[in-house]
């Protein structure tokens, strides 16, 4: 990089730019999907999430809609329905979320999270998801084969 270019790394200035329903698919998220280069970026962002990146939650598509090997429905006005309901249950859950932004997620966060979505109440944006079944399992199993796991851990 040239000193002249700004940095793409996340910072306080410059947050992780994440769909919404993607957070919801970070909490069981196994280093599977549709393809090496999806993996990859997936592995990626919850890595930063991991450093305690901020996010802003989008409802559009991300760097993981950039991976030629997505779900092929980046653009489409589903994908879109779910960021929206996403975004409601994350801002029911996570009172430190303003306009969009989480300074960055906390075990504590996660934890909440991943209650909610166990029991269902989180899960509006998964209806008709194809990994709906698969995300249900890693679940019940207490997600412990997630790559996103709390710090503490």
């Amino acid at each position: 990089m040239r000193h002249d270019e700004p940095s793409l790394a996340p910072s306080k200035s410059n947050p992780v730019r994440l769909r919404s329903h993607h957070l919801l698919c970070a909490l069981t998220f196994r280093s599977r999907g549709y393809g090496q280069d999806f993996v990859i970026r997936f592995e990626s962002f919850i890595d930063r999430i991991m450093q305690s990146s901020p996010l802003l939650l989008i409802a559009e598509p991300d760097e993981l809609c950039q991976s030629k090997q997505n779900c092929g429905g980046c653009d489409s006005s589903v994908s879109v329905g779910r960021d929206q309901l996403a975004l409601e249950a994350l801002e029911a859950l996570l009172p430190t979320m303003i306009n969009s932004k989480i300074e960055y997620l906390t075990d504590s966060d996660l934890l909440h999270l991943r209650e909610n979505f166990a029991d269902g109440s989180a899960r509006a944006a998964c209806k008709g998801c194809n990994w709906f079944d698969i995300c249900s399992h890693e679940a019940q199993q207490n997600f412990r084969r997630a790559r996103l796991q709390p710090r503490s851990r």
